[in-house]
């Protein structure tokens, strides 16, 4: 009997070998099929139908603990190993997270991978990348409170990026317009504009999406910069 989509499970396992402790173990993944979008935000951040494919991304190893992405190191040094075992591994107790995830079991899963990407020395864009995820997974929650504090670490990774590891292959576009959006949804204006402008400006970038998306959000900050001092006058006014 040929399958139809009705009896096909959304997940299925794939095997994966720990780069830490060498360790073999079965994880789930989405099927594509599977994924629905329902919108993206100005910055990036996806919103999906029924399941979300990024609860999945961290692999996590039942074993030692070690809980990294497609976008780390594929090797970990020995005096790494080290601290992984003295930090993680010495506390873990063999939990599995193979098979279905909910948000909260995501949250704790890349927080995890964030101090493991620390432990490894991963690159501030990797570091970067994972901050996002969480600032996104509380978004979903609708925590302001620690979704704002998420993408101020993914701005401290994605400058520290710019200023020390530039030699990494990125879509440099991609994460100036990332920094200009992340200083504008935490509210500082005026930073935000001269990073748009960086984008829509600089010869080097040639991504005419980004180009686009950086043109629209520098008109919507303006906007609001705009708004933000007349309310600034007005309070001095009021004094």
């Amino acid at each position: 009997m040929q399958n139809t989509k009705e009896n096909v499970e959304p997940l299925y396992q794939i095997s994966v070998t720990c780069p830490n402790c060498s360790y073999g173990y079965k994880t789930s993944k989405v099927r594509r099929s599977f994924v629905k979008t329902i919108k993206t935000d100005s910055d990036f951040c996806v919103h999906y139908k029924d399941i979300n494919p990024d609860f999945y991304l961290v692999r996590i190893c039942p074993m030692c603990g070690y809980a990294f992405t497609e976008n780390f190191k594929s090797n970990v040094k020995p005096h790494v190993k080290e601290r992984i075992y003295e930090t993680i591994t010495k506390k873990w107790q063999n939990i599995n997270y193979g098979n279905e995830r909910n948000i909260n079991d995501a949250i704790k899963l890349y927080k995890l991978s964030l101090l493991c990407a620390q432990l490894t020395e991963e690159s501030n864009a990797v570091i970067g990348g994972i901050c996002f995820k969480l600032a996104c997974l509380y978004r979903f929650q609708d925590d302001d409170e620690q979704e704002r504090r998420f993408l101020q670490y993914t701005l401290d990774s994605y400058m520290n990026f710019f200023e020390n590891e530039s030699n990494v292959n990125v879509n440099e576009g991609k994460m100036i317009y990332l920094i200009g959006e992340i200083h504008r949804r935490l509210g500082d204006y005026h930073t935000a504009v001269k990073w748009f402008n960086r984008v829509i400006n600089e010869k080097s970038i040639t991504d005419i999406g980004i180009i686009k998306k950086a043109r629209e959000q520098w008109q919507l900050t303006k906007e609001q910069l705009h708004e933000s001092e007349s309310e600034s006058k007005s309070d001095i006014e009021n004094i």
